[in-house]
């Protein structure tokens, strides 16, 4: 009888027929082995399949991707140039090469966190809406009541200031204001220009609809009312937000002392209008001019960006600023100059 413990014994202790069995068994052993070894083979085989397959729809998914990108790239390409898009740029036989010829803009560099953006150097000449501003005649100044500066002076005053750029200046109940607290007063000392990161304004009716948007938005974040002094839309109009006797709320830590100016418009998107420009250097001259601001000082006027980690008031203003400081500063001189002690002048647009 064979021992359980040991299937395969020696052939010399069996006899003829468990000599048969024990060769029977051992084939059997070698067969599974065999078909045990073919079955891990096959195995292997789809399992490389299913890896080629899955490496090819990746690379596919690559392609793709590429694919939608120089498209993106080509759009842009003919959009800056003016050109007629293509209807379909996938089967445009020049769309890889022009699309590849053409560089992006780069994105908007960011400082680290807390730490303030380097102000671009200016190295073009003066733009032409700058060269063209002057100061002109300057009248009295508006008569400020002995309870202390009131908004409507203030208004009248910038009017008066703007007057003849040709430009509407709105005081602040010109958009129905209906949120508010009592702010804390303050003395202004600097000017942050800001950019609305939105839609531009192109009429003055849809400027208003903009404030009031931004005042509900305002105060949901808590700031309890309008957080811009002023607001400036692409034809000029300058409306008033919250009073500039009160402290305002656009800059994180840097409110009080601060006038903040913002501009309706995406201006990493696009270019400012002249006409906004004009306002932004007159309304700047006359704050600096009426709280005897030091105007020597870089932090007359400055960029949102200088203050916070974000792009604004966007790189096409940015990239403006430093000549429209100049020009501000040089108005604010000029009327030290013709009219000392007195907080009222007017801009004017002049054609050489």
């Amino acid at each position: 009888m064979l021992a359980r413990s040991s299937p395969l014994l020696p052939l010399k202790n069996l006899s003829a027929k468990a000599v048969t069995e024990q060769q029977g068994m051992s084939k059997r052993l070698f067969d599974g082995v065999a078909l045990s070894g073919d079955n891990l083979a096959e195995s292997v085989g789809r399992a490389q399949q299913r890896l080629d397959r899955r490496a090819a729809d990746a690379a596919k998914q690559a392609t793709m991707i590429a694919d939608i990108h120089l498209r993106d790239q080509l759009r842009e390409r003919q959009r800056l140039a003016g050109e007629s898009l293509s209807p379909d740029l996938r089967h445009d036989p020049d769309f890889r090469a022009a699309a590849r010829a053409y560089t992006p803009p780069p994105a908007p560099s960011r400082p680290e966190r807390g730490a303030s953006r380097t102000e671009p150097a200016y190295t073009g000449p003066e733009p032409s809406v700058l060269r063209n501003l002057s100061l002109v005649d300057v009248p009295p100044p508006t008569a400020v009541p002995a309870g202390g500066v009131s908004r409507g002076s203030i208004v009248d005053d910038v009017k008066a200031a703007l007057t003849n750029l040709g430009v509407n200046v709105m005081g602040r109940s010109s958009w129905r204001p209906r949120y508010g607290h009592d702010a804390e007063a303050h003395t202004p000392m600097k000017v942050t220009v800001h950019h609305s990161a939105g839609s531009p304004s192109h009429s003055d009716a849809n400027v208003l609809g903009q404030i009031a948007g931004w005042e509900k938005d305002h105060v949901k974040k808590g700031f309890g009312r309008m957080g811009y002094h002023w607001v400036i839309n692409s034809l000029g109009t300058v409306v008033e937000g919250q009073g500039m006797e009160l402290v305002g709320s656009h800059t994180r830590n840097n409110n009080r002392g601060n006038i903040g100016i913002c501009l309706a418009g995406n201006y990493d998107k696009q270019a400012p209008s002249e006409k906004m420009i004009a306002s932004l250097v007159g309304l700047t001259a006359y704050v600096g001019a009426r709280y005897s601001m030091d105007t020597g000082s870089p932090d007359f006027v400055r960029g949102h960006e200088h203050y916070v980690r974000k792009s604004c008031p966007g790189n096409n203003v940015m990239s403006m600023l430093r000549p429209i400081r100049e020009k501000a500063v040089e108005l604010v001189l000029a009327q030290k100059k013709e009219k000392p002690g007195n907080g009222a002048f007017v801009v004017a647009a002049v054609t050489n």
